[in-house]
């Protein structure tokens, strides 16, 4: 059933009454001249759907019994758009009539835009007007009651976009005023009051934020609620919690390693010359450090961070130092840093301006170093006689020699906390007679051998041996020097003869000459001096 036609139930005698939710629309006079004596409460609440309510739909007889009854209440739903004349004429004890909308039990704003003459009984008509005051409507004899509920109004929080970060700038929070406030539009009044911004620290607006008239300024998290307190149209409002996170702000730090020469004393690896923050210089913060042997940062929560780190000897260079910086409202710096410790200087002195020895054969320099001093040191040295430690197995004009410190201390080698400088030092190697069975290939050679001619030949000597030249080799005897092909002057010794040798003849089978030539082959034998080879008759 959609309508309840006109005179429907016209002085039906009803004593209660209530309407189907398919309803659209109620007739004229359709339940006109009832007393709804037993309606509950004396109330008529009309369903949503219900759009037009006819002239005299629910009219009684002024004068009549059933006027003396009739409806105290009336609830008009949202969806109503028009009630006719005198609709609800004579009820003499109606004295509250709402309209229903969004704000007071309706699902949207209210559709009403006519309320005919004496809709709600009277004498002097006028239209139902847009701004939906009934007052006009009403029996003047009679005092009756219109309620019209405060709206709700809308907090538009859209701009923060379900949660709000903001920078740490070391002031109050700015710029957190993102809401807007909304009415219920339709001509109707705007919300005359400001809506309020509460910061919280937990979730459960226990704990509101009470430094700097209630805005944060520390780095951290919080809740913001935003409220509308109402005002005489409007109810008070508020959103759910918007969460806001100030973020910390960055550190910059300048930091300075030890450089120095080393002194034998402690020192601070680092010195921070500054750490910047958001409002410029930071002048609270916490410093730590760490050394590794690999480079890599180290984690910022590790348990091996010290407050103090000491650096003293040239070993500590060339190794990852780092530096943690921490300070309120701010992100931890974590960075490098450089330490470089160079040697001092030691000086050796009273060294022996020079060193000689004759040559024999090993590399040791046999010298009383007794007296030798270190001096520029910091620390405690001891200085003991040690042997020169030089490259003298093979005789030269002079050698430097490479003394060692004589310091019995680690920190004074290679690599430690110390150079080492001589005042002096140098040294000559004598040559001597040939020890340890040194081999200096002496060799002495001639052009003559057993093939050749008659003359003088010269034997000249030469020295090819890598120990030669250790020794001071001395040729008696020669008469001069020569060249070879490659200009090297050899001593010539002496000179080799080779003289003419003397032969005798001797003819076997001698016989007169008697003037016929006669065969005297292997007749005459040559016999060469010193056990020669004898020479045959055609060699002769």
């Amino acid at each position: 059933m959609q309508t309840i036609s006109d005179n429907a139930f016209n002085a039906c005698g009803l004593t209660q009454i209530q309407i189907p939710k398919s309803v659209t629309s109620i007739g004229n006079s359709a339940f006109a001249n009832n007393g709804f004596r037993e309606q509950p409460n004396g109330t008529l609440t009309l369903h949503e759907g219900l759009e037009t309510i006819g002239s005299n739909a629910f009219y009684i007889q002024p004068n009549s019994t059933e006027a003396i009854s009739g409806f105290q209440t009336l609830v008009i739903p949202c969806t109503v758009t028009d009630i006719g004349d005198g609709a609800f004429s004579g009820h003499r004890r109606l004295n509250s009539v709402t309209v229903q909308d969004e704000n007071n039990g309706g699902s949207g704003h209210s559709q009403l835009t006519t309320a005919g003459q004496a809709a709600f009984g009277k004498d002097i008509y006028t239209a139902y007007s847009e701004t939906r005051t009934i007052q006009d409507a009403m029996n003047p004899n009679i005092t009756y009651k219109l309620v019209i509920n405060q709206a709700t109004p809308t907090i538009d929080v859209s701009a923060y976009s379900g949660e709000w970060n903001a920078a740490y700038a070391g002031k109050p929070l700015e710029d957190y005023q993102k809401a807007v406030l909304l009415g219920v539009g339709n001509g109707a009044v705007a919300p005359t009051g400001e809506l309020v911004y509460t910061f919280y620290t937990d979730e459960t607006c226990k704990n509101p934020v009470t430094e700097n008239d209630g805005i944060p300024s520390e780095a951290g998290k919080y809740y913001l609620k935003v409220t509308y307190p109402g005002d005489s149209n409007y109810k008070q409002t508020e959103v759910d919690l918007i969460p806001v996170t100030t973020d910390p702000a960055n550190l910059a730090v300048q930091v300075e390693g030890y450089n120095g020469t080393y002194d034998g004393t402690e020192h601070s690896a680092a010195v921070i010359t500054s750490v910047t923050g958001a409002q410029g210089a930071v002048s609270e913060y916490i410093v730590s450090y760490i050394v590794t042997d690999e480079n890599v940062q180290p984690d910022e929560n590790s348990n091996i961070w010290k407050i103090n780190l000491s650096v003293k000897d040239v070993a500590d260079s060339g190794k990852y130092y780092w530096y943690k910086v921490t300070a309120t409202n701010h992100t931890t710096a974590i960075g490098s840093f450089q330490v470089q410790i160079t040697p001092a200087a030691l000086t050796v002195q009273q060294v022996p301006a020079s060193f000689a020895k004759t040559y024999d054969g090993d590399d040791q320099l046999e010298t009383d170093l007794s007296g030798i001093t270190i001096a520029g040191g910091q620390d405690s040295f001891q200085v003991e006689p040690r042997s020169i430690s030089i490259a003298i197995q093979d005789h030269s004009s002079a050698y430097g020699a490479a003394i060692e410190t004589g310091i019995n201390d680690d920190s004074a080698q290679e690599g430690g906390n110390y150079t080492v400088t001589l005042t002096s030092g140098g040294g000559a190697i004598s040559p001597e007679a040939i020890v340890n069975g040194d081999d200096l290939g002496i060799t002495l050679t001639t052009a003559a051998s057993a093939s050749a001619d008659v003359g003088a030949y010269d034997i000249v000597g030469a020295v090819h041996g890598e120990k030669a030249k250790n020794y001071t080799i001395t040729w008696t005897g020669h008469g001069g020097d020569r060249q070879d092909g490659a200009g090297e002057k050899w001593p010539i010794y002496r000179q080799y003869t080779i003289e003419k040798a003397e032969i005798t003849l001797s003819f076997v089978n001698q016989t007169e000459y008697a003037g016929v030539n006669e065969n005297v082959d292997n007749a005459l034998t040559i016999t060469n001096l010193d056990n020669r080879t004898a020479l045959t008759p055609e060699q002769v």
